[in-house]
C-alpha cells in the first residue's frame, strides 16, 4: 500500500477503545477457528438485547433503524502473540464517533469525521469506508453486513454482505481485516501484509 489514502484524523478528540475483560474459554463461531484466521485468535461478544433485526437494511436502504445502545460488554479470551493476534467482532457490536476495535498490528475506528478507518501499528491508513461527512457510526449487523450510519440512521456504506446470518467481523493477524461466513471470507480490506 504505497499512497496515503485521504482521511482526515481527528487530532483533538481522544480515541477511546472498547475495552475487553477476560473470560477465558470463550471460542469463536461455529466454522471458525482461531488457525483458519491467523495465529492465536482473540474473540469477543456483544452482550445485551438485539437492536437491530437479522433483515437490517443495507447501505443502500431508505428505512431508518433504531437508535444505537449505549456501550457494550465485551469479553475476550487468548494472548497476542508476536505475529498479531485476531478479533473478532460479533452481532450487534458498533463503534461511535472515536470508539475502534484494536489487535497488536491494527485499529479500526470510527472518526469523528466520519469515516470508518483501518490503521495499522504506526497509525498509518491502510483503508477507509469513504464517509467523511455523512457516517456517524459503524455496526457489526446480525444479518453479517457491516455497515456505516449517519446521524439519522440511514446507512451510507456497507460491506454488501447481508443475508449471512451470523456472519462475524475479523480483525485478523496479518492486518486484514474480513466478514467471515461459515469459514470463508465473502469481504474484506485486502490490506493483509
Amino acid at each position: 500500500m504505497g499512497a496515503e489514502l485521504p482521511v482526515s484524523s481527528d487530532s483533538n478528540q481522544p480515541a477511546p477503545t472498547v475495552a475487553p475483560s477476560l473470560s477465558p474459554g470463550h471460542l469463536p463461531p461455529e466454522g471458525l477457528s482461531p488457525a483458519s484466521l491467523g495465529p492465536a485468535a482473540r474473540t469477543h461478544e456483544t452482550s445485551g438485547p438485539s437492536h437491530h433485526p437479522a433483515s437490517a437494511p443495507a447501505a443502500t436502504s431508505t428505512a431508518p433503524v433504531s437508535a444505537p445502545s449505549p456501550e457494550p460488554t465485551v469479553r475476550s479470551s487468548n494472548s497476542a502473540t508476536p505475529e498479531g493476534t485476531t478479533l473478532y467482532v460479533y452481532r450487534d457490536e458498533q463503534l461511535m464517533p472515536g470508539q475502534s476495535w484494536k489487535t497488536n498490528r491494527s485499529t479500526m475506528i470510527m472518526q469523528a469525521d466520519g469515516n470508518l478507518v483501518l490503521r495499522d501499528e504506526n497509525g498509518r491508513a491502510l483503508w477507509h469506508s469513504g464517509t467523511v461527512g455523512t457516517g456517524y457510526r459503524a455496526i457489526m449487523q446480525a444479518d453479517g453486513n457491516l455497515v456505516v450510519y449517519n446521524k439519522d440512521n440511514w446507512g451510507v456504506w456497507s460491506t454488501g454482505t447481508a443475508r449471512h446470518d451470523g456472519a462475524v467481523l475479523c480483525l485478523q493477524g496479518d492486518g486484514n481485516v474480513a466478514v467471515v461466513y461459515q469459514g470463508q471470507i465473502i469481504w474484506s480490506t485486502g490490506t493483509q501484509r
